[in-house]
């Protein structure tokens, strides 16, 4: 038995489900760029490719970046 924030008791198969969507959410709500979507854990480009964790970041820092007028350099560039 697993015992969630409010204190009420729950099944682990419960509780897995409620941290699983509670992640999903997260991700829906962190903001990734216009047309880019999450379905499944899995992130999306404006074009529909699958992207992982790591290019979507990069992507959203870029847009960020340039957006405010300021110089991004690439991961690989960074790694240098």
């Amino acid at each position: 038995m697993a015992f969630d924030a409010g204190g009420v008791g729950r099944t682990l198969v419960e509780a897995w489900h409620a941290s699983e969507e509670a992640m999903a959410e997260a991700t829906r709500k962190a903001a990734f760029l216009p047309g880019w979507s999450v379905n499944n854990g899995t992130i999306y480009d404006a074009d529909g490719t699958p992207r992982d964790r790591g290019e979507a970041w990069e992507a959203r820092l870029e847009a960020t970046c340039r957006s405010r007028g300021y110089h991004f350099t690439p991961a690989a560039e960074r790694a240098q």
